[in-house]
This record gives C-alpha cells, sequence and structure tokens, in this order.
C-alpha cells in the first residue's frame, strides 16, 4: 500500500527529509528521591525602643483692639419741589360726522415759554390744556356681497371589468376591451373605452358622464401595484360603441409603466370632480369722520432747587497684631532590636539513573526533495515509497479588475501563470469549472473563459507538476542502515 503526505506552503529552493514508522521509545529510568529541606532558623525578637513625648503647643497670642470708627457726616437739606399748575379743562367732545371724512381743523398757536424760576424757588404754574378738537364721525360699513352657489357633490369613484388591447392604437377596441393611442401606454394622450365591458354591462350612461379634470385609474384586476392614474384633459367624444378620452398621464408603477399585456384584465376607476359656485363681491367701506381742532398751548414748568451737600466718612482704627506661635517637642528615639538569621537549607537528593533507550524501527521510506525555484510556497505530495516521484502544487490566485474572457500573466502575488495541460483546475469565485466546456487550457500560460467575467470576480487557477525524488534509499536499504545503527547504540550502553 503507498501512502502520501501533502506539506503545504514550502518556500522555492527548500529540501524536505521524510521518513516513516520508527520503532518505539524505550522507556526512561526512574526520578531518584529528592533529599529533605533543613529547617529554617527561628527569627529574632523585636527592639522595645520607646516613642519620644510630644512637645507641648505654645499658646495663641491675643488679638489687639479694633480701632474706633469715625461719625458719619450729616446729609445736606434737599431744596423744595416746585408747584404744580392746575390742569386746564377738558375740551367738549366734538359732534358725530356723518359718513364723509371733515378737512383737518388748523392747529392751535404755540404759547410763549415762561421764563426759568430762580434756583431753591417754587416752579412757575402749567398753563391750562387747551380743549381736543371733535372726532370725525366713522362711516358705515359696505353691505357683504352674496355668497357664490355651492357646487355640486363630486360622484363617487366606480370601476368596471376590462381587458388591455395592444394589437391597434384607434377606433373601436372591440367588447369589452380599451386601447391606448401610443404602443409605448404611458406616453399615450388619448384612451378609447368600449361601451360593454368585460362582464358584457352597458355602461355607456356612466362613460357620458366623465369630464374634464375627472381622474381615470386603469389598474390590473390582479395586483394593485401595478396601474395609471391618468387627468381626463378635455371633453370626451362619444361615439359609436365607445368613448375616446382625452388624458394626462399623473403617475405609474409597475407593469403600468411597462405596458400591460394584450387581453390583461383591468379595472377602470373613474373618479368624478365637483363644480365650484362664484364668490359674492364684497361691499364698500364707509367713509372716515373728520378729524377734531389741536388743544392750545401749556404753560411753561418752573426749575427745581438744588440737592445738599453729603458729610465726609470717619476713618477707621488699626486693628491689634497676633500673637506668637510656641514651639513643638522634640520625638523620642527608635528601639534597637535585631533580627534572627535564616536556618541553612538542607541537601537535596541524588538523581535515579536513565534507562536505556528502545530500539528504531524499520523505516518504509526515506526521500529527500527540493522545491523547484520557479514557484511560490507551493505544496509538496511526498510518496512513501520513495521509489518513483514526487508531486508538487501551486495555486495562481487574481481578482479581475478588468472584465474579459482570456486569463494569463502575473497574479496578485506576482506569480507567472504557467501549467502542464490537462493538469490544470480554474475555480471562478470558489466554483470549479469544467475543462473544455467552461474554459480552454491549451498553451500552457493562459486560459479562455466560455463566459467573461466581471470586474470583482475572483480566478485560482491550481496546477500540479512532478518531478524525480533525488537521495531516495529502498526499503531494504533504510532497514541495513537502521540496524546498524541499533547494534552501535546497544554496544555504547554496555
Amino acid at each position: 500500500m503507498t501512502t502520501f503526505v501533502v506539506i503545504e506552503s514550502i518556500p522555492p529552493n527548500q529540501s524536505l527529509v521524510f521518513s516513516a514508522q520508527q520503532g518505539p521509545q524505550g522507556a526512561g529510568g526512574a526520578t531518584g528521591p529528592t533529599g529533605p529541606t533543613g529547617a529554617t532558623g527561628p527569627t529574632g525578637a523585636t527592639g522595645v525602643g520607646a516613642s519620644g513625648v510630644t512637645g507641648a503647643t505654645g499658646v495663641t497670642g491675643a488679638t489687639g483692639p479694633t480701632g474706633v470708627t469715625g461719625p458719619t457726616g450729616a446729609t445736606g437739606a434737599t431744596g423744595p419741589t416746585g408747584v404744580t399748575g392746575p390742569s386746564g379743562p377738558s375740551g367738549a367732545t366734538g359732534a358725530t360726522g356723518v359718513g364723509v371724512t371733515g378737512a383737518t381743523g388748523p392747529t392751535g398757536v404755540t404759547g410763549a415759554t415762561g421764563p426759568s424760576g430762580a434756583d431753591s424757588t417754587v416752579p412757575g404754574p402749567t398753563g391750562a390744556t387747551g380743549p381736543a378738537g371733535a372726532t370725525g364721525s366713522t362711516g358705515a360699513t359696505g353691505a357683504t356681497g352674496a355668497t357664490g352657489a355651492t357646487g355640486a357633490d363630486g360622484g363617487s369613484a366606480n370601476y368596471y371589468d376590462y381587458k388591455a388591447d395592444t394589437t391597434a392604437t384607434s377606433g373601436d377596441p372591440g367588447t369589452g376591451d380599451l386601447i391606448w393611442n401610443n404602443a409605448t401606454q404611458i406616453s399615450a394622450t388619448q384612451i378609447n373605452i368600449n361601451h360593454i365591458n368585460s362582464d358584457g354591462i352597458d355602461v355607456d350612461i356612466f362613460l357620458g358622464l366623465i369630464k374634464t379634470n375627472d381622474v381615470i385609474i386603469v389598474q390590473d384586476a390582479n395586483n394593485s401595484n401595478n396601474f395609471q392614474k391618468w387627468t381626463v384633459s378635455a371633453t370626451p367624444t362619444m361615439q359609436t360603441n365607445y368613448v375616446e378620452v382625452p388624458v394626462t398621464l399623473t403617475s405609474s408603477a409597475g407593469t403600468g409603466t411597462t405596458n400591460f399585456a394584450n387581453n390583461h384584465a383591468l379595472i377602470v376607476a373613474i373618479i368624478s370632480t365637483g363644480i365650484v359656485g362664484p364668490t359674492g363681491p364684497a361691499g364698500p367701506t364707509g367713509a372716515t369722520g373728520p378729524t377734531g381742532a389741536a388743544s392750545t398751548v401749556p404753560g411753561p414748568t418752573g426749575t427745581t432747587g438744588p440737592a445738599g451737600v453729603t458729610g465726609a466718612t470717619g476713618p477707621s482704627g488699626t486693628a491689634g497684631a497676633d500673637g506668637a506661635t510656641g514651639p513643638t517637642g522634640a520625638t523620642g528615639p527608635a528601639g534597637a532590636g535585631t533580627t534572627g538569621a535564616t536556618g541553612p537549607t538542607g541537601p537535596a537528593g541524588a538523581a535515579g539513573a536513565t534507562g536505556p533507550t528502545g530500539a528504531t524501527g524499520p523505516a518504509v521510506g526515506f526521500a529527500q526533495a527540493t522545491m523547484p525555484s520557479t514557484t511560490t510556497n507551493g505544496s509538496l505530495w511526498l510518496d512513501t515509497d520513495a521509489t518513483s516521484t514526487t508531486v508538487f502544487e501551486q495555486c495562481w490566485r487574481k481578482a479581475v479588475v478588468t472584465a474579459g474572457t482570456t486569463i494569463s500573466g502575473t497574479d496578485d502575488y506576482s506569480l507567472t501563470l504557467a501549467y502542464t495541460v490537462g493538469f490544470e483546475q480554474v475555480y471562478l469565485n470558489g466554483v470549479l469549472l469544467v475543462r473544455a466546456v467552461d474554459y480552454t487550457a491549451t498553451d500552457g500560460t493562459s486560459v479562455v473563459l466560455a463566459t467573461a467575467t466581471l470586474v470583482g470576480d475572483y480566478v485560482e487557477i491550481i496546477t500540479t507538476s512532478t518531478f524525480v525524488a533525488a537521495n531516495t534509499y529502498t526499503q531494504a536499504q533504510a532497514n541495513v542502515l537502521f540496524q546498524d545503527q541499533i547494534t552501535a547504540d546497544v554496544m555504547d550502553i554496555y
């Protein structure tokens, strides 16, 4: 029987020596007993010296007396406040205007300014306030315009069953069908709807109610996510057996955007909008009444007397000095006791003799192989018979940066692609490809894929090759060498 051993990541030009199935190792001799440990000597007594007495704290000196605070100066007298003159009588309220804005009355003449009073004397009286001018009346409020009529209620949203017809873009769609006037449905500007729906019901009277600004929704009968939403852009035209509805696309989704298929089941929902009446006109605003004449000029105000002088503040007294702090007492000496010496350690016991080493069993193979200099950290497959060949393996790895079908050149680890035709394995994103089906490899330096790679794909190409192992020994030769070594070892023991 032949056994193979795989050893990976071997650098170039490195040699490997391999052997297998050695004989059992002889048992080791017993270890001798350990000698007793010597006793530890006694610890010496601790000294008993007393600590010195701490000196008394000195007396704190008395605080000096606080100085006398000087007297506060007298506050000067405040001058008298001038007398306020009497207020003039209020003018009578003017009559209410009659809707027309009155002319503004003339401004009263400004009285002369009275002379300034002497310092500290009573101020002069305040002049009388002239009467206020009459206030014009507020004009009458105009009548409120009539409220416009309320628009009619919008109709409820009804829907009808139809089928899509994509075989025509004009004319009568046929019973149960609707068509668009453009092969690209969402680009249509008109939808034609037959008056008989796919349930065989004549809905002509309801189609005749469609008007401008109504909303029409065409939806997949099986999936509401597929729809087209349209706004009626002009008045529909009633034709024999069908109606032509001008429309503008509002939104769409799913197959409503990419075209409903021919004969696909649809529902057509019609949402009517109500009409809002006009708003009545607003009534006119009444005129503002006239403004009254201004009041007369007030008299002058007297001057205020001067304030009295504030007295000076007296000086503060001097603070007394602090007393001195007493000295601190000395610390007593420490005790002088000694520590006893440590006893000696006992001798260690002698070690027992080591037993003889067992004979090595016969080897079934011995080989030396060197990794070729053209590889980068490859793998060795060693035949333990060591009589013929040894196989080495290497892997070419590269992340695709340019899409294409041809793989060649150096990989991401600077290894150049080279292989023996028929001894390669190609992996794309971890999936093993089939030779001659998914790729071709004929020149030993490039691989051509049947399908182009994408940027970001990862390609691995594993290649194997064989070489003759050097310095090999047969089993018989190895047995003789090991037997000679065993005999020499036995002679050394005796």
